[in-house]
């Protein structure tokens, strides 16, 4: 469980005590990351990036070991190519496949379905739907662990998204992957507004901790 003091909280609302509706929130908590992501330097999105997937690299050799044995040899891991100024954990492609891992990209196929592509060495990228890089051609595969895009998680696992569903809908297949979210310590907020169908993350890395949720 990570240090609550190190978490980020909103601030309070301008004028009245009114309790803000959780749409409200979730619209501030966006606001709030996308600001503090504008701000960050070349440098400093660089660095946090490395520290972030040092970190996450034994936490996947961890995870590796709790899959069933028949997925241990050559399971594979979703990533993704990072927009808006997210946290880009993509360098470690390059080790996982090396270590026998398949390395997958998330490919969205309409405004409700997505699928998870493989991406070999070399293999070539294109903007999709939303602009985002993924693998032009490759095997359509299930991912064993997902490390998941997020806006902002809390110590729980809750996680906030773009409010499309779409690893929620990924995340809620049979069986399950794993779901492990890597963000800038400051995407790290005190409570994360969720509802029913949102499906937690199992752990959260960032620069410099790993969060377990207890649940």
């Amino acid at each position: 469980m990570s240090d609550q003091n190190d978490r980020t909280d909103l601030p309070p609302l301008a004028g009245g005590t009114a309790r803000p509706s959780d749409a409200d929130r979730r619209g501030a908590i966006r606001r709030l990351v996308r600001t503090f992501r504008a701000a960050l330097t070349t440098e400093a999105r660089l660095e946090a990036s490395e520290q972030a997937a040092a970190r996450l690299l034994p936490v996947l050799s961890e995870l590796r070991r709790s899959l069933p044995e028949d997925r241990r040899g050559s399971p594979v891991v979703a990533l993704s190519v990072p927009v808006d100024g997210e946290i880009d954990i993509t360098g470690i492609a390059a080790y996982m496949r090396s270590d026998r891992w398949t390395v997958v990209l998330p490919v969205v196929l309409d405004d409700r379905n997505m699928e998870f592509r493989e991406w070999p060495a070399g293999g070539e990228l294109a903007r999709g739907l939303f602009r985002v890089l993924e693998p032009v051609q490759g095997e359509v595969l299930q991912p064993d662990i997902v490390v998941v895009p997020c806006v902002a998680v809390d110590d729980a696992g809750n996680r906030l998204g773009f409010g499309k569903g779409f690893y929620d809908r990924a995340l809620g297949s049979d069986p399950r992957p794993v779901a492990v979210g890597a963000v800038f310590d400051e995407q790290v907020v005190a409570a994360v507004p969720s509802e029913p169908w949102d499906v937690p993350l199992d752990m959260v890395v960032t620069p410099t901790r790993v969060i377990r949720p207890d649940r």
